[in-house]
């Protein structure tokens, strides 16, 4: 399959809007170093939370990038890695097993900036793509879950539901609705955990009595919204 075939894919459509179609499939190697560990792939690696069902953005530079996942046994999950501007791309995908070592499942080395690749996972654990030292790029990696009896991932994902009993995923938050003090009141959802918040001041009174200065700053220190507004 070409990839202006998979320009008219479902998910795929707008994501290779955005980076371009034409070119050829990435050329891939299967099969390659075994034996590492987890912490010898994230040495000297920038490491960031990869989601489903959403489009992760990496950026590739001077140091490797290591973007690790959880997902559940029996669970397919398509990833799509292509670069914006159609430059060349590599990585590698690993699987981690509980003790912490790792086995190299497919290096792709990918001349014409983009690539498909499917993951199986036939038990629950963590896997990770990993992005080798490279010149700068902006990389996206795009996983959508593609079957699975229960699902592809044991915590929430970005823009799921979060009842009282379910969790987010590492990285993310469940915000409730304003007003709604706890997820007895009302289920949230899963966002993204903001690590730093415009300057705009409008303040929100919290569920804990304290004035924020923003729904952002709020949702950064983990407390639901009361009310617009200072608390009195």
């Amino acid at each position: 399959m070409n990839r202006n075939t998979l320009c008219v894919l479902g998910t795929a459509l707008s994501i290779l809007s955005s980076v371009g179609c034409g070119g050829r499939n990435a050329d891939a190697i299967v099969g390659g170093e075994e034996g590492s560990t987890l912490s010898a792939l994230e040495a000297g690696a920038t490491l960031q939370r990869a989601y489903v069902g959403v489009t992760n953005e990496v950026a590739t530079g001077a140091v490797p990038v290591v973007a690790d996942l959880d997902l559940l046994g029996g669970a397919q999950v398509q990833a799509l890695v292509a670069t914006h501007d159609g430059s060349p791309v590599r990585f590698e995908l690993w699987r981690v097993r509980g003790d912490g070592t790792a086995s190299l499942v497919s290096p792709v080395d990918s001349r014409s900036g983009f690539a498909l690749q499917r993951i199986d996972a036939d038990e629950d654990g963590s896997w990770v793509v990993r992005f080798p030292a490279a010149a700068p790029a902006s990389v996206v990696l795009r996983l959508d879950c593609a079957g699975g009896i229960h699902g592809c991932t044991p915590e929430r994902q970005p823009g799921q539901s979060c009842p009282a009993g379910w969790s987010c995923d590492e990285g993310l938050t469940c915000e409730l609705p304003i007003g709604a003090c706890s997820p007895l009141a009302a289920a949230g959802t899963c966002v993204v955990t903001p690590t730093a918040c415009p300057e705009d001041v409008q303040p929100m009174c919290g569920c804990d009595g304290h004035t924020y200065a923003s729904e952002c700053a709020a949702l950064v220190a983990g407390v639901p919204i009361l009310h617009g507004g200072a608390c009195p």
